[in-house]
Formats: structure tokens, C-alpha cells, sequence
């Protein structure tokens, strides 16, 4: 059941308003009010979930009681009821806090127009955005950074439907997700020394851009701490990855390829791959397809050429001067040393085909 707030000054308006919305069914209307302050009383103590605002009533400063409301429970859908002669003189910033606007007198019409309004707003809001905002939470506790990020972009969207261009709206959603941030770290027990940086930088957000931009940064922080304290899942990524590599290498495999298979950031698996295995990842790869063609050279008879290209190197002439560089001779001088040496190994066949994009060599 929707609660429903009502506040005119006039108590026909008050009556016809109660007596269309009676005929809707899951809205009820729970209180009504003529002045501002009994109007913010019973907002704090129902918490409605819509609610029609006179912006014209006596003495009241219909923006400070906006921000008043929209404070204490941003998720009202309210509509400012505006007399005719006044809608031009509304201020913007009014209009921008407010979900919809009704020009008096008023139709059952356009009445339910509005409800139609509020109730799609609400279908957003309250089921598809806290799904988002539950599957955002739950991958930043199970440690997963690429779904975190997905979810990160979801919210965006759903930011952008439900608030468009209302900047206070954004502000105070990305306040509370800061919260909510730093409350997840203190339960992982993570050591942010940035937490009252994240604040300040949420409430000088201006756009969904900025705010998309300002919490991914907060996310790789956080992520980046937990990689620093997580040891045990480090090297169980680690492993993870040493796998993917070891199954890919010769395909010639990326830092990005494994990090989303890994569900990192490409720095956060660099900076990983550097503190547990004291080597970065690209010497990592690159030291392990030369240790591969170094079987190739000593067990079959291949030219140096398929060599290079069954490690996903194009060219011989570079391949050959990577190899030297690590192993200290070329391809062919070391294949000439190991042939010196008896071998109980069997050479593959000679000429052996080696798929190279979409024809053998």
C-alpha cells in the first residue's frame, strides 16, 4: 500500500484530491495538512511514498520545505500544485526537486496522469534500483572488480531515469553510497585513509558522468586496499591466471584478457602479478614462450620461422633478437649447441603444420 500526503491550504482541493485518488487502488491517503509545518510533521512521522505540495501556501519558503522533505526521505514522489498566475514566476531550482508539477484548477485526468507518473517511478526506483544497488553491494564483498564495475554502470542509468538532471538528487544518492562504501570497507576491515576524501568529492559531483567517475575511483581504491591485505585470494587469483596463461600463452595472451578473466582491473593484476611473482606480467608471458620454443629447438627439427609463429610472433627477426636477449644466443646457435649433446628425445615430424590465422605454414 502507497501512503499519499496531501497539502492545500484550500480543503476543497484537499477533498477532491482524496476523493479521485480513493478510487486507485494500492494508494491511501494517510494525512493531509494546510501548513507548512504541520505539512513537515507528517511528512517526518509517515514517511510518505507520493505527495501533493501546494507551492503557494501562506508564509511558507516552498524551497527550504522541499529541501526540508527531500532530505529526510528523498524517495517521496512529490508533485507542486501551482496556481495559474504563478507558474511562470516558480523558481528552478524548485521545479528541479520536484517529480511533476499540476496546474490548478485540475482534471481527474490529469490527476491520474500523475499517478500514472508516480507509479512507474516507483516500479524503477524501489525494484529494478535496489536489485542494482544489491548486486553492486554483494560484488565489492565478494571481491569481484569487473562485476562491481558492470554494476557501477547500471546504476548510472538508473540514476539517469529516475532523477535526469537533478543535481541534489544525484548529490544526496552519491553521499549515501559513499556511506554505504565506507560502512562495507569497516566490515572487510580495510584500512581507507581516504574515507573522508570520498565524502567531499560526492558532494562536488555535478553530472551523472562526474558521479559515474568519482565512485569508480573509490572502487579501485577500495579494491586496491583489499589487494593489499587479502593474501590468500591474491594468490589464489594468481593461480587462476598462471592457469589462463599457461593454457593461452602461445595464442599470445594479454594483461586485459587475463584480468577479465581473473574479474581484475589490468593494473590491479600487474601490480599483483609484480608483488607475488617479483616479475611483471609481459616478461612474465614472454619468458615462458621462449622457455617453449627452447623445447621446440632442442625436440623437433621446425625452422625457427614456424617457431616464431606457433608462439604468435610475426616476425623471425624479431623473435630471434627476444630470444637472444634472454637466452644469450640466437634460435639456430642454440639449437646447434644442444645438438652437440645427445638427446633420447624423438624429433617430430619434419615440416610440421602450424596454423597461423587461416592457412598453415
Amino acid at each position: 500500500m502507497y501512503k499519499l500526503l496531501i497539502v492545500d491550504d484550500e480543503s476543497l482541493i484537499r477533498d477532491a484530491l482524496k476523493r479521485i485518488i480513493s478510487e486507485v487502488k494500492g494508494i491511501t491517503a494517510i494525512g493531509e495538512a494546510e501548513t507548512a509545518e504541520s505539512a513537515l510533521d507528517l511528512y517526518r512521522s509517515n514517511k510518505p511514498d507520493m505527495m501533493f505540495l501546494d507551492s503557494n501556501l501562506p508564509g511558507m519558503n516552498i524551497y527550504e520545505c522541499l529541501k526540508q522533505m527531500k532530505d529526510y526521505n528523498k524517495n517521496c514522489f512529490t508533485t507542486l500544485l501551482l496556481d495559474f498566475d504563478y507558474v511562470n514566476t516558480l523558481p528552478k531550482t524548485v521545479e528541479r526537486m520536484a517529480d511533476a508539477t499540476l496546474i490548478k484548477p485540475y482534471s481527474t485526468k490529469s490527476i491520474m496522469k500523475i499517478v500514472d507518473q508516480f507509479l512507474q517511478w516507483e516500479m524503477v526506483n524501489r525494484h529494478s534500483y535496489d536489485k542494482i544497488i544489491d548486486k553492486f553491494v554483494h560484488s565489492i564483498i565478494e571481491e569481484d572488480f569487473k562485476s562491481t564495475k558492470d554494476q557501477l554502470k547500471r546504476i548510472g542509468k538508473q540514476l539517469s531515469l529516475l532523477y535526469g538532471g537533478n543535481l541534489n538528487e544525484i548529490r544526496a544518492f552519491s553521499v549515501s553510497m559513499v556511506e554505504q562504501l565506507g560502512i562495507i570497507c569497516q566490515e572487510k576491515g580495510l584500512d581507507i585513509k581516504k574515507k573522508i576524501q570520498w565524502q567531499e568529492k560526492a558532494q562536488n559531483i555535478i553530472d551523472l558522468y562526474t558521479f559515474e567517475k568519482t565512485i569508480s575511483n573509490i572502487v579501485e581504491e577500495i579494491f586496491e586496499e583489499i589487494m593489499s591485505t587479502a593474501s590468500i585470494q591474491e594468490k589464489k587469483v594468481i593461480q587462476f591466471a598462471l592457469n589462463y596463461i599457461e593454457k593461452n600463452y602461445q595464442k599470445g595472451v594479454t594483461l586485459e584478457e587475463v584480468s577479465e578473466y581473473v574479474h581484475l582491473s589490468p593494473f590491479y593484476l600487474s601490480k599483483l602479478f609484480k608483488k607475488e611473482l617479483k616479475i611483471n606480467f609481459v616478461n612474465y608471458v614472454t619468458e615462458r614462450k621462449i622457455e617453449r620454443a627452447k623445447e621446440l629447438l632442442e625436440k623437433t627439427d621446425m625452422p625457427v620461422i614456424n617457431i616464431a609463429l606457433s608462439l604468435n610472433y610475426q616476425e623471425a627477426n624479431y623473435f630471434s633478437k627476444v630470444f637472444k636477449k634472454l637466452v644469450g644466443v640466437t634460435p639456430s646457435e642454440y639449437r646447434k649447441q644442444k645438438e652437440k649433446v645427445p638427446s633420447k628425445d624423438i624429433l617430430l615430424k619434419k615440416n610440421a603444420k602450424i596454423l597461423n590465422n587461416n592457412w598453415y605454414i
